[in-house]
């Protein structure tokens, strides 16, 4: 799975509705802490202007996925719960619009945020996810999310994510899927295990339509008073190119950058993004 909630801090001098992000995914990081927590970083990529800090908040009762604070009723692991930790969020932290980068699950959140208070939305980019998902994704998320796996060690893990995302990037060497693996795993006991609570699939793996059981074309079109960009990763088996297409036709204005040699679901540090990123910014008033 991959990030929770992310925002841009420059409590020094925002500017305009630059001033704040928020990037949703569903990545457990080793870091997070039960409690809200705030910590700087570069994203999406160190090649944009390092004015570009972000933070990252977690909200741990909506957004509990690790060991420590887990939903006791997994039916809440859905994008509608996730909308309100993220609107939530923003109500503490007292920012009335921002950017926001929603990748895989974390754009479906985004569309449900427009759906209901579309003015917090300043512009949005979608990386490699839309209102149109593709089984074929959908059928090899499912296949491994939510099923505890026991690895021997770290080597073993990294082969695995490796596999579970068709080797792509080819581009990856195995010291890649070292990192994601120590992103995404802990140490346990002699092993190694995934980081995130397990039931969090359960919901997802109730229905075969995705993850929202509902036609998300309206709420998709909820986004059309705002930039967007729409990232999609030219191997994807998520958001198919056509689909992809149809999403910048119903929105006037939006931008589709592809990210040659990638699946789903970008990084968002290729050269590729960060151009169609830096387009975006510079039409955001």
């Amino acid at each position: 799975m991959d990030g929770l909630v992310r925002g841009k801090a420059v409590p020094e001098q925002p500017v305009g509705d630059r001033g704040h992000f928020v990037r949703i995914g569903l990545a457990p990081h080793r870091e997070a802490q039960p409690q809200k927590h705030v910590r700087a970083h570069q994203s999406p990529g160190d090649d944009l202007e390092s004015e570009r800090r972000f933070i990252r908040a977690q909200l741990a009762p909506l957004l509990c996925f690790r060991k420590a604070r887990r939903d006791p009723q997994p039916a809440r692991y859905l994008p509608p719960t996730y909308a309100a930790g993220v609107l939530q969020l923003l109500d503490e932290l007292g920012i009335d619009r921002a950017v926001f980068v929603g990748t895989s699950l974390g754009g479906l959140v985004t569309m449900l945020v427009a759906a209901t208070q579309p003015q917090r939305i300043a512009a949005t980019i979608l990386n490699d996810v839309g209102p149109e998902l593709d089984q074929r994704g959908l059928d090899r998320i499912r296949s491994y999310v939510g099923k505890p796996v026991r690895f021997g060690g770290w080597d073993e893990a990294a082969r695995y994510i490796s596999a579970i995302n068709r080797g792509l990037p080819a581009s990856n060497s195995h010291d890649d899927w070292l990192r994601a693996a120590r992103r995404l795993c802990k140490e346990d006991g002699d092993g190694v295990v995934f980081d995130y609570d397990m039931a969090i699939a359960e919901p997802f793996n109730e229905r075969n339509d995705g993850a929202v059981g509902f036609d998300m074309w309206p709420l998709f079109r909820q986004l059309a008073g705002a930039p967007l960009l729409i990232v999609n990763g030219e191997l994807s088996d998520l958001l198919s190119p056509a689909a992809a297409q149809a999403m910048v036709e119903a929105h006037p204005g939006a931008e589709l950058a592809t990210v040659p040699g990638v699946g789903h679901a970008p990084e968002l540090n290729e050269p590729e993004a960060v151009a169609a990123i830096d387009r975006l910014l510079e039409r955001v008033g």
